[in-house]
């Protein structure tokens, strides 16, 4: 759940945490790849403010006050999940954290599309957002998450740091920067217009879900520029289309049907995946694709998209390896 407990002899450390395609963000029921977040040793947290303060050199007053959090929270210790804490504090932190990612992930996804790798996108993205953050709490500003203003300098950081990354289109960058602005925009308004204090609550796990929509949507804009400039688009440019995917529950499980083969099969095909999810409509199939997290097996397997039939790419042998 995303508590740890360390042994530390002496000194001071950083503490870092990163996700990939195995990673489910348990606020929201989505996966949670791409991301790395640190704190500075004595944080019992790690979080999205915890990462501002140590990417950006900022105390954690700064960092509350640039963005409008309840006077009085220390960022390197509060966990708004944690039994007993103020509900209405945690709700608040909590959704300055999702707007937090909201901005940094879909950046990421634009530059992720147009060519970036995936962490050195995150990294521009994430020192856009403590640009921004810094400039404010030097000149004793805020910064609204949910204003076009504020998103507007996190998007012309970004286009400084993309001058530096290697394999950008920028031309497909540029192409799409303005619509992921005003999706980021819109995203940010629907999660600060939660009043449910509940976090667990299905409503407010919708509402942060669409984060990790949103990122793909950004992506796939900016790949498709890449591929066909002008094809680019982005559903959450329309804030109705955010207030509609907030209604949309994440799956709650894969399943599949068959989970070992024998060495002396015929056919390479193992089982074939099902996913279960409350409210996917009947005539809309779910797309399956295999994530390549480092230290699996994925480039054993592959499956189809449509059907979610999985396969092995070779011939078992079960001296050589019994378990995948």
């Amino acid at each position: 759940d995303g508590r740890y407990s360390l042994a530390v002899g002496s000194g001071s450390y950083s503490i870092v945490a990163t996700t990939d395609g195995s990673t489910t963000d348990a606020s929201s029921g989505t996966v949670f790849d791409g991301v790395t977040l640190t704190a500075a040793s004595g944080a019992s947290v790690v979080t999205p403010a915890t990462t501002l303060m140590q990417q950006g050199n900022m105390t954690a007053g700064e960092v509350a006050a640039v963005l409008g959090l309840p006077v009085g929270i220390d960022l390197t210790t509060f966990n708004p999940f944690a039994s007993g804490v103020d509900p209405s504090s945690a709700l608040a932190v909590e959704k300055v954290s999702q707007q937090i990612m909201a901005a940094v992930t879909a950046f990421s996804g634009a530059l992720e599309g147009s060519g970036a790798g995936q962490s050195a996108a995150f990294s521009v993205a994430l020192n856009a957002v403590v640009s921004v953050v810094q400039g404010k709490a030097a000149g004793g500003g805020t910064l609204d998450l949910g204003s076009a203003t504020g998103v507007a300098l996190i998007s012309n950081t970004v286009t400084l740091g993309s001058g530096a990354l290697a394999g950008v289109n920028l031309t497909a960058l540029n192409a799409v920067l303005a619509d992921t602005s005003t999706a980021v925009t819109n995203v940010s308004n629907k999660i600060a217009a939660i009043t449910d204090t509940d976090l667990s609550s299905a409503a407010s796990k919708n509402i942060f879900a669409t984060v990790e929509v949103l990122k793909g949507q950004v992506q796939d804009a900016a790949n498709a520029e890449v591929i066909q400039p002008g094809s680019g688009s982005i559903a959450f440019t329309d804030a109705a289309a955010v207030d509609a995917s907030s209604q949309n529950s994440a799956p709650t499980a894969l399943n599949i049907d068959i989970s070992s083969i024998s060495e002396a099969a015929e056919s390479l095909v193992v089982g074939t995946i099902s996913t279960t999810d409350e409210d996917q409509p009947q005539d809309e199939a779910f797309t399956y694709t295999i994530a390549e997290v480092a230290g699996t097996d994925f480039a054993k397997f592959t499956i189809e998209s449509e059907t979610g039939v999985l396969s092995l790419v070779e011939q078992p042998d079960y001296e050589v390896q019994s378990a995948y």
